[in-house]
């Protein structure tokens, strides 16, 4: 029982490996993704014979049951014999379905043989003129979480397959990035006469007259503007600031002389709340956050403390202060959250 998993590289025929191109020309027993793939119809003439997944495609109501449909039948057939399961690319870049089944080949103990061949990648890299030692971070458009991105990164979304799935990218990201963000909609890097790409905003991603098909994908090149910082990037950025060419304020101040700035940003928050001024309670709390991650820079700096010694602490005590939620115990009212509050900041201060 043996699956071999090969890649039909980038697109060009000069992108797939001299193994690959022996077994998928020699081999019986192929069975392909997708049929539709720039090489299929080179190997076709040079006498590979093979089955597609394309009809599997065609009745999924989403790609998830669609690849774990695939993963199943080709756990199925190997059972018996070996074959050969052949994806665009490389099998182990951005191939949910190699993924699932690998996992399951795992489960059934059966032989694995991954062929590589070039990826879409090697072709990006020259065709958007990028140094991947910049650094870059790939993702899948149809399934990722938009909290999660790193946002001091080039971004590289793949499987931008129609306008659908452009828009529903479009919506996440603009949780996350400014609507006016450049990105590079391109697709058949490195396939000489199918080559495309084009600039536009966030924004108007789904709306550009750009023709999606499989072998589309997004590229957001670093630095772009932000939408919603989160809290490790917004640390990175307190560090930049008091580092060797940061801001002289910043790196003058001490934790004795923030005190007096700090009573003042409170203050004003106070007045914000009492006037119930929202604008105005988002802008200082965004500037009490500052003081306590340049609290937390100083601490680093000293080696006593950092920014992830105050949340695992205080994430630890609200855990341990109520039982009622995170524990056993139970809490019906006020008073019963009071008792339990009160008793365990005794327990507490025994043991220390």
């Amino acid at each position: 029982m043996k699956i071999t998993i090969v890649g039909l590289g980038s697109g060009d025929i000069s992108s797939i490996s001299l193994k690959a191109y022996k077994i998928l020309t020699s081999f019986d027993n192929i069975y392909l993704r997708t049929e539709k793939h720039p090489v299929v119809e080179y190997l076709t003439a040079e006498g590979m014979g093979y089955k597609s997944f394309d009809y599997i495609y065609d009745k999924s109501n989403d790609f998830e049951s669609c690849y774990k449909e695939i993963a199943e039948i080709m756990i199925q057939k190997a059972l018996s014999d070996q074959v050969v399961y052949a994806v665009p690319g490389h099998p182990c870049v951005a191939e949910k379905s190699v993924k699932m089944l690998m996992k399951l080949c795992e489960e059934k103990k059966i032989e694995i043989e991954i062929v590589s061949s070039t990826s879409f990648l090697d072709d990006m890299f020259v065709f958007l003129n990028f140094d991947p030692s910049e650094g870059f971070t790939l993702l899948d458009a149809l399934d990722f979480d938009e909290k999660k991105i790193g946002l001091y990164n080039n971004l590289v979304f793949t499987q931008v397959h129609n306008r659908l799935i452009a828009s529903d990218l479009k919506l996440k990201l603009l949780e996350v990035i400014s609507e006016n963000a450049e990105i590079i909609i391109f697709k058949a890097a490195g396939i000489k006469g199918l080559e495309q790409k084009t600039s536009v905003k966030l924004y108007e991603l789904d709306r550009s007259e750009f023709e999606f098909d499989h072998l589309t994908s997004v590229f957001i090149p670093f630095p772009y503007l932000a939408k919603n910082e989160s809290l490790s990037n917004f640390v990175e950025t307190i560090e930049v600031l008091r580092g060797e060419n940061g801001c002289p304020w910043d790196k003058e101040q001490t934790r004795e002389s923030l005190i007096p700035q700090f009573y003042e940003e409170l203050d004003e928050f106070n007045n914000a709340v009492n006037n119930n001024d929202i604008d105005n309670i988002v802008e200082e709390l965004g500037d009490l956050l500052l003081h306590i991650v340049l609290q937390a820079q100083i601490g680093k700096e000293e080696e006593l403390f950092d920014i992830n010694d105050i949340i695992s602490g205080i994430s630890e005590k609200i855990i341990r202060r109520h039982p009622h939620v995170f524990g056993q115990e139970q809490a019906f009212t006020k008073e019963d959250v009071n008792v339990i509050w009160e008793r365990i900041k005794k327990e507490e201060k025994l043991i220390k």
